[in-house]
């Protein structure tokens, strides 16, 4: 998700999946020069409209911006060596104004790339027969979850059993996938040892990995439907394990929302079969939660078990307790986001300009928070190397390009329900729902992060479905299941 530096190209980012694509992106030019082939139009306009309108919410937002008084220009390290070995004599706000338009405008085409060319791969790669795409998704998720499990051995062992060789094993692979605190003075810190110790697989912290397990749930439990064997199941269930021992409130909330979609797309048209696969993810579920409870973290030095209840209480109910653990700080984060969207709310504030408008509207009960005055700090001292973190992109969209980009952000999901709505013969597809599951679970999952790449592949995998239906050139068959 966020290779080390020295590994990346500045210029197109951090993420493993950018290089893909772009290699991906050279494949279909010549493509198209060769063969002509045809583009989406639909996702084409898209684009256009998304990119021209952050365009336009930065520009208007560089022009209004109040603080260019208080931008260190030493903290911009490219904008600082040109200006010192070409002497630029302008005045110090045009020349940070057209490097930041520059600059947060390749920022914006990149991103927006990457946003609409995850659906547009799969509607051309798969226009021929959509039904392959669910087959293909089902199998990367099984390769993605192995990947995953096959990290968090030497991880479980570390934070169950406080094992000397995981833990070495942990502190050499770690800075080969990303930055060791990087950001805001920790972040992301060695080894997760925050709230007795966090399983995070190969991400940078627990809540990316439930993400991330989330947009695999689904897809993993219709695999092993289709699949079923004493292997899958095995998988399935140390994939839970890992999941409880994240430890992650919002993950684990948002997995209680998803299980219980599952569960039911598994009632619709009720069999025998269905009826033992439902007792068998139950079994692995509660099995998982009980090992992951009656095998206490070792490096927590915790002296009682840990009873389920008491998992309950600090990793569910938790959630909605302002004094607990980083909760202040998070929904003050999103309060300040929402406020700078409510003061600016036609254009918003422009990309990569919020940090500062946050700074004025964090809330008083939040104010002598550790976590939030570090994120103050930090910023303070670094400029736009020490952002504010994105906590739910909705607020995130809102606050820097108001109701209007708000708006645009949503169109493909009032798209696709809308679509739904005037083709429901679409909720009897099994394979459909299980896209329309991982679909709702990314949605939730925005309410607290910023949106991975595993959203714009399950709007991917759904708009071929629906795009299919639209042109009339297929017709969705339900299967007949026993």
């Amino acid at each position: 998700m966020d290779l080390p530096k020295r590994f990346t190209i500045s210029f197109i980012g951090p993420n493993a999946v950018y290089y893909i694509l772009l290699i991906s992106l050279f494949f279909l030019v010549y493509e198209y020069y060769k063969y002509k082939l045809q583009v989406n139009e639909t996702i084409f306009y898209f684009f256009l409209i998304f990119v021209l309108f952050q365009i336009i919410s930065l520009a208007h937002g560089l022009i209004v911006y109040p603080y260019y008084d208080s931008i260190d220009i030493s903290q911009l390290t490219k904008l600082k060596y040109l200006n010192d070995k070409f002497n630029i004599s302008l005045d110090n706000n045009i020349i940070v104004a057209t490097w930041l338009f520059f600059r947060e405008g390749k920022n914006i085409i990149l991103s927006s790339f990457y946003f609409c060319f995850i659906p547009f791969l799969f509607v051309h790669v798969f226009a021929g027969d959509y039904k392959k795409a669910i087959p293909f998704a089902e199998k990367a998720v099984l390769v993605l979850v192995c990947l995953f499990c096959l990290y968090s051995i030497p991880e479980i062992l570390y934070l169950k059993c406080n094992s000397q060789i995981a833990k070495y094993i942990l502190e050499t692979i770690n800075p080969l996938i990303y930055d060791i605190v990087c950001f805001h003075g920790w972040w992301p810190p060695l080894l997760w040892n925050h709230n007795g110790g966090q399983l995070r697989s190969l991400c940078q912290e627990p809540a990316f990995f439930c993400v991330i397990a989330l947009f695999c749930i689904p897809f993993l439990i219709s695999y092993i439907y289709k699949n079923f064997s004493l292997k899958n199941v095995l998988i399935f269930i140390l994939f839970m394990f890992m999941l409880f021992m994240s430890k992650s409130r919002t993950g684990m909330i948002l997995f209680v929302i998803e299980i219980i979609m599952i569960f039911s797309l598994f009632l619709y048209d009720f069999n025998k079969k269905k009826l033992y696969f439902i007792l068998t993810l139950l079994f692995c579920i509660f099995f998982s939660a009980f090992i992951n409870t009656n095998i206490p973290n070792k490096i927590n030095k915790q002296k009682e078990q840990e009873t389920f209840k008491n998992y309950i209480d600090n990793n569910l109910m938790s959630a909605v307790k302002l004094d607990s653990r980083s909760n202040k700080a998070r929904l003050s984060n999103v309060i300040a986001m929402t406020k700078v969207g409510l003061s600016n709310p036609v254009l918003g504030v422009g990309k990569g300009l919020k940090d500062v408008y946050i700074i004025e509207n964090i809330p008083e009960f939040a104010k002598k928070d550790k976590e939030t005055n570090t994120w103050v700090t930090k910023f303070k001292e670094k400029g736009f190397k020490s952002t504010f973190p994105v906590l739910n992109h909705y607020a995130y969209v809102f606050a820097e390009n108001g109701i209007i980009g708000l708006i645009i952000f949503i169109l493909p999901i009032l798209y696709v329900f809308y679509m739904i709505c005037k083709n429901k013969f679409l909720l009897r597809n099994f394979d459909f729902v299980i896209m329309l599951i991982t679909f709702i679970g990314q949605l939730f999952s925005m309410l607290g992060q910023t949106y991975f790449l595993t959203y714009p592949v399950s709007l991917g995998l759904l708009f071929l479905y629906i795009n299919n239906v639209t042109n009339n050139k297929y017709k969705i068959n339900t299967p007949n299941e026993s």
